[in-house]
């Protein structure tokens, strides 16, 4: 009787531990998902912002689509923007290091011209996809005119950036023009096309549409068009609790307390 008394004992007390033992894991679980309401991360918006002196119009993406994708803009008009930043390749490159002006062909058949002494650009394209939010916050928020752009960070806003590599000898200029002529002389390549001057009256208007200034901001405005924001991690994070499985809750949660975010 006593060493069944004991054998009891012995398992109530065992049990008592499992059940404060999953009472524990079941509350560090709860922790873990109420923490993730408390995110030091959060979705991004479902609408960039711009800058108030380049508010987003049909006909300056439209405009800043076609620039995008013209070699009108480089020195030997061999490269456009689209050829470092496809979107087959998730408007980057899956190259290690860009080839500029004299290069062939896009994405990894890229290779440079026989006989070409243009450098390799000193770094890759990054994508350009989502760049309408550089410069976020973990909150989300966000300055669009002084937003940081390149690898380096050393010019601020979209508008800024799409005029730097006019300039780059190694990415779009060439041998053509210097570097202090670049943008001047797109600028006069595209005022000489009819159809582009139309396009900038259309998008600005003004008696001289065709500038730099509207240059900048046509491309700006249409890579501000480039997004990819409505993941299941950003509708989870706006408030649909159905957007995300619990072990994906789970995960971004202990993704969260390691400090990847």
């Amino acid at each position: 009787m006593k060493s069944q008394f004991r054998g009891f004992l012995f398992e109530a007390k065992h049990l008592t531990g499992l059940l404060v033992a999953a009472a524990t894991v079941g509350v560090l679980l709860y922790m873990e998902v109420a923490a993730v309401g408390q995110s030091t991360g959060s979705a991004l918006p479902p609408t960039p912002k711009a800058p108030g002196d380049n508010p987003t119009t049909p006909a300056k993406v439209a405009l800043g689509r076609l620039l995008f994708w013209d070699p009108l803009l480089s020195g030997p008009q061999d490269v456009a923007c689209a050829s470092c930043h496809h979107p087959q390749n998730g408007y980057a490159e899956d190259r290690d290091l860009s080839l500029g002006v004299t290069a062939i062909g896009l994405g990894s058949k890229r290779r440079q011209a026989p006989g070409s002494s243009i450098p390799i650009v000193k770094r890759n394209s990054p994508t350009v996809v989502n760049i309408a939010f550089s410069g976020s916050d973990e909150s989300g928020r966000y300055d669009p005119a002084t937003a940081p752009m390149f690898w380096d960070l050393r010019v601020k806003s979209l508008e800024s950036q799409a005029l730097e590599p006019l300039k780059a000898h190694e990415e779009m200029r060439g041998d053509t023009y210097k570097e202090d002529e670049a943008v001047a002389s797109v600028v006069a390549k595209l005022q000489a096309n009819a159809e582009y001057r139309s396009l900038f009256a259309g998008a600005f208007g003004g008696a001289q549409p065709v500038n730099a200034e509207n240059l900048g901001s046509a491309i700006a405005a249409f890579e501000r068009t480039l997004l990819a924001n409505n993941s299941p991690f950003d509708r989870y994070m706006r408030g649909d609790r159905s957007a995300m499985t619990e072990e994906q809750v789970s995960g971004m949660q202990r993704f969260e307390r390691v400090g990847c975010i």
